[in-house]
């Protein structure tokens, strides 16, 4: 008898965030160009009743975003589950990247 825990939970089609590499690849860019320390990366949170992104370490179980052997973006699990239908992207709008949560189908 295996002595593993079963996951109890439904599944829904879409279970994590995620976020396209076009938003991954400008994250980096950010990040080198904010020269932000090796142990500091964005994180996805809510504010203010919508998301916004501060600095921060990671936690042991968090989904971890890297780009080019560099962590971009950190979720927690909290965040995984109110975004689990969104799509990280990023859009070009007024001479300016600016990054928008999209519902994923």
């Amino acid at each position: 008898m295996s002595s593993a825990a079963k996951l109890d939970m439904a599944y829904t089609g879409a279970m994590f965030f995620t976020v396209t590499e076009s938003a991954l690849e400008d994250l980096l860019k950010g990040r080198k160009r904010e020269e932000h320390p090796a142990e500091r990366v964005m994180r996805v949170v809510w504010e203010n009743d919508d998301y916004a992104f501060k600095l921060d370490t990671a936690e042991f179980d968090d989904l971890i975003f890297i780009q080019d052997g560099q962590q971009v973006l950190l979720v927690s699990l909290v965040m995984n589950h109110l975004l689990s239908d969104m799509k990280m992207d990023v859009v070009y709008r007024d001479g300016k990247n600016h990054f928008i949560m999209v519902h994923v189908d």
